[in-house]
């Protein structure tokens, strides 16, 4: 099968990387540079490429043809010269003559662009096949990137390119990666019709296989189904059509779902995983547990009563983390509401406690229409990835500066740990994090720096509260409460998902965490939401390697939120025994990963480049108007950045 799928995708990329199998070039008089390779000579070198890795020599293929083909090619290049573009096709011509007159209606700098034989795209494509031969994926991603750079149209690379990260389970990337083949294999066609045929297939199929992983199989049953109408000789698209029909033949009992994500959560736990967990749960509780001790003190609430709140926000967090990140197989990380929780010392003080209660109730009612209404979603739908990545590197900007500004008080403490860090990432990489962290705690234990007085073992129990409703408490506290969890919290927890590639169900997800809270208001639950800064831990490379395996670090924290709830003050003293240096650093460094990552995702674009930066400047500035924090603010100057740059061009005199 797969030499089968070797021969027909090479002999296909070498009809469209030479002149002759160019139809729509022949005759054309085209912008090239005169001093190109000849077609002649590159396509021996890439034909003698195609026989080695038949041959299963894949490395005597990048030595010996394919590296000299390339290398011709990039002679050309000249930092003060013409951009260059590989084309098949005159679409393609047309297209990349076109962006220079785009870049300047943009008012960017002009560049020429002149246009080589599509043998250089063909020679990188090849390239990074037998890289993959060879599983060197890095640098077969490498290779296949820099072929769309040149060829940024090219289907062939797009749809390699999504192959490796299908392999890599990196399903969001996977899917943008065979759409983009989809977008430019109608720019292929030829008169006849069939090079279009096996490159759009392709690419459909890859999207379908992506679809079927992430539970979508309605969509790629349509998917499959295009493939037949364009070759209805498909097998693989016949193959995964019974597939699909298996799946929903299955009957899909609770007790089976239960047992399926059981089963499936223990092959994929690790130790890193559930490191990350912990340490989510230790920066986000560590953080703010004092805010809302105050909120509930504020409205009046007993010792009691207050262990009441942290016992239902722990239960609410702990069901919620779990729940979803099992049911989508993807890290789902909630949380309390911190900037809501501080408006209710500004805002609650003279209520009843039970006034209060029940506008916690009318806020998770809103938020449960808010989500299962679509309403939310369509809204965060319009956000760009590179936007809301730029806010992310924001938002975790401080965290990273943290852990460096924390040695002026602590600096063996810090020292040591990012000392270890550096080794761990060297030598253990997926345990950097929990090695980092035990390292901190004995360094601390040994100077004696963990204050332990006080601490003792206090269960918390659940006291339902009766919610009362008044005017005075909604529009006071449940509406401002409403507004503020969303706008601050949902907002930026979404794009985080997103800028860390995972594409959540935004509505049910909204949704479902609005019931848990509802259930649990009258016990003191005030708010739950997405996190942001904490699930980035959970949704980083420290949780795991694996894309695919990182939702366990979220199911991790769901049950040390469940711990916390349960035990109320005693977790709330040990977390307050750390040294608050020591929280800083860990926070910092395990989102150090995370925060590359999203500065690499938002500048990636050249033409969504100053809007990603205007969000990131404005995030990171930590400014705050109306009770609502940066990261609204974040995205709202990119998003105004978005509509100016990208409105009608100014009249010209």
């Amino acid at each position: 099968m797969q030499s089968k799928r070797l021969a027909r995708t090479l002999a296909t990329l070498l009809v469209l990387a030479t002149g002759m199998a160019s139809p729509l070039l022949r005759g054309q008089e085209l912008s090239t540079t005169s001093s190109a390779p000849s077609e002649e000579q590159s396509e021996q070198l890439l034909v003698k490429a195609l026989d080695a890795i038949h041959a299963g020599n894949p490395q005597t293929a990048i030595d010996q043809y394919l590296d000299p083909v390339i290398a011709e090619f990039e002679r050309l290049l000249r930092p003060d010269g013409p951009q260059l573009y590989s084309a098949n096709t005159l679409g393609e011509v047309l297209f990349y003559s076109s962006l220079n007159a785009a870049a300047a209606r943009k008012g960017q700098p002009p560049r020429d662009s002149e246009v080589v034989s599509g043998a250089w795209s063909a020679a990188l494509h090849l390239k990074g096949y037998a890289l993959i031969d060879l599983e060197r994926y890095e640098d077969a991603k490498s290779t296949l990137r820099h072929g769309i750079e040149v060829a940024p149209l090219n289907p062939a690379l797009w749809n390699e390119l999504g192959a490796i990260l299908q392999l890599e389970k990196n399903w969001p990337e996977a899917a943008r990666a065979y759409e983009q083949a989809e977008s430019g294999a109608k720019l292929f066609a030829d008169p006849q019709g069939r090079e279009v045929n096996a490159l759009l297939t392709r690419a459909l199929r890859g999207q379908g296989f992506v679809l079927i992983e992430t539970g979508e199989l309605k969509k790629a049953e349509k998917l499959y189904r295009r493939c037949l109408k364009l070759d209805p000789d498909d097998d693989v698209a016949k193959k995964e059509l019974a597939y699909i029909a298996g799946l929903k033949s299955q009957k899909k009992t609770p007790v089976r779902i239960a047992w399926s994500g059981l089963s499936r959560l223990g092959r994929d736990v690790s130790l890193s995983a559930i490191a990350a967990g912990f340490v989510t749960v230790l920066v986000g509780f560590a953080s703010s547990a004092a805010i809302v001790f105050q909120a509930a003190k504020s409205l009046g609430a007993t010792p009691a009563q207050i262990g009441s709140w942290i016992w239902a926000l722990g239960l609410g967090m702990g069901v919620t983390c779990i729940g979803l990140s099992l049911a989508y197989r993807k890290p789902v990380v909630t949380a309390w509401s911190t900037p809501g929780a501080a408006m209710l010392i500004a805002s609650g003080a003279g209520l009843p406690l039970s006034d209060a209660i029940g506008a916690f109730v009318l806020c998770a009612l809103m938020i449960v229409i808010a989500g299962f209404s679509g309403v939310f979603e369509r809204l965060i739908g319009r956000i760009p990835v590179s936007l809301a990545s730029g806010m992310l590197a924001g938002v975790l900007l401080r965290f990273g500066m943290g852990a460096f500004s924390a040695m002026h008080t602590q600096l063996g403490l810090v020292l040591t740990m990012f000392g270890v860090y550096l080794l761990s990432r060297r030598l253990l990489p997926r345990y950097a994090v929990i090695l980092t962290l035990l390292a901190g705690v004995l360094f601390a234990a040994v100077r004696g720096l963990i204050a332990m007085e006080g601490v003792s073992l206090q269960g918390a129990m659940p006291i339902f509260t009766v919610p009362t409703f008044s005017v005075a408490a909604g529009i006071g506290i449940a509406l401002p409460l409403f507004l503020v969890t969303m706008a601050s919290q949902n907002v930026p927890g979404v794009a985080v998902s997103r800028a860390s590639g995972y594409d959540i169900p935004v509505s049910p997800t909204i949704g479902w965490i609005g019931i848990v809270n509802l259930l649990l208001a009258p016990f003191g639950a005030f708010a739950l939401n997405l996190a942001a800064i904490t699930a980035a831990i959970c949704m980083g490379r420290e949780a795991h390697e694996d894309p695919a395996r990182r939702y366990v670090a979220a199911v991790a924290a769901g049950l040390f939120y469940l711990v916390m709830g349960m035990l109320g003050a005693t977790v709330a003293l040990l977390f307050a025994a750390f040294p608050a240096e020591l929280i800083i650093a860990i926070a910092g460094m395990a989102l150090l990963g995370t925060i590359g990552a999203s500065l690499v995702a938002a500048l990636r674009e050249d033409s969504e480049r100053e809007l990603a930066l205007v969000t990131f400047l404005v995030t990171a500035s930590g400014l705050s108007m109306f009770g609502i924090g940066s990261a609204f603010w974040g995205l709202v100057a990119g998003v105004v950045t978005l509509l100016v740059s990208r409105g009608p061009p100014a009249a010209k005199r």
